[in-house]
């Protein structure tokens, strides 16, 4: 068994490891090549900074890490890990773990994040032995048609360039990595970002990938709450997303009562919980 820093050209064993790591996974994550691309580049994945293991050419396990700035912090972030079945119970995770950190370090990083679900009891424990702590507890939510929701004829949704310090201004909570400016930023997929307007005033803003569902990020001002702003921009947000696919809004801060309640209301179901867990590297 080889542990090894891995390059671009790794990425098609990367690939054929990960459909096998997760092939038993609590939510079921195979993607496509150019889906699984989509989301290193999303998430800022650094191939030079991730590690596998090799049992001869074939990728036993991995841990693809980025790093960037994150909450005003120099960041690493685990973007996915994956063991595969036949590997696991082996200490794998740890070793590729106590692997990369060294590097991470030299990097500048001086905190290390992840998201884990909860439910992965296995997982968690790794990460824990690894050095991570809880730091948070995150939710996710799904709604699979679009709703009526409430009507109000003094708000209009229309696509809007992002205005980012206007923006973050309505937010009640820190979006995690994944969801965060940069990564919207980042990626390459098609998004929207629609605004919600009441004449001239900006009421909120919501983005949505159409070919995934997802929707990072949605909030409105506190000003406008509870008049139906919300409820509007969100049935727009849905009316985007591919034919046959669900909205989905995950990593919701469980402390983000607001937010929380909102997604109730428009009849989104909760179907997971996350740690966001994170180790101190200096």
């Amino acid at each position: 068994m080889i542990i090894r820093f891995l390059q671009e050209s790794d990425f098609p064993a990367v690939h054929e490891a990960f459909l096998k790591a997760f092939s038993d996974y609590i939510i079921p994550l195979q993607l496509s090549a150019e889906q699984l691309q989509d989301m290193f580049i999303r998430r800022a994945a650094d191939m030079s900074l991730s590690v596998a293991a090799f049992d001869d050419d074939k990728v036993a396990g991995f841990t693809i890490n980025a790093v960037g700035l994150h909450c005003g912090l120099f960041t690493a972030y685990d973007v996915v890990t994956g063991v595969l079945p036949e590997f696991r119970g082996r200490r794998l995770g740890q070793q590729i773990f106590q692997h990369c950190i060294p590097e991470l370090k030299k990097a500048g990083a001086v905190q290390y994040l992840l998201e884990v679900f909860q439910a992965n009891t296995p997982a968690v424990k790794l990460y824990e032995k690894t050095g991570f702590q809880k730091s948070r507890s995150l939710l996710a939510f799904r709604r699979d048609s679009v709703q009526e929701g409430r009507q109000n004829p003094a708000f209009l949704v229309q696509e809007a360039a992002p205005v980012w310090r206007e923006f973050e201004e309505f937010w009640d909570w820190t979006p995690t990595w994944q969801n965060s400016r940069a990564s919207v930023e980042r990626s390459t997929s098609i998004k929207v970002v629609l605004g919600v307007r009441k004449g001239e005033e900006v009421a909120g803003y919501g983005v949505v990938y159409p070919n995934s569902g997802d929707i990072p990020q949605l909030a409105i001002r506190h000003a406008f709450r509870k008049q139906g702003a919300g409820s509007i921009l969100m049935r727009e947000l849905h009316s985007r997303v591919q034919a046959g696919r669900p909205a989905r809004v995950i990593n919701v801060d469980a402390n983000a009562e607001a937010t929380i309640a909102f997604l109730l209301s428009e009849n989104f179901e909760q179907f997971g919980k996350q740690f966001e867990m994170k180790m101190q590297l200096v």
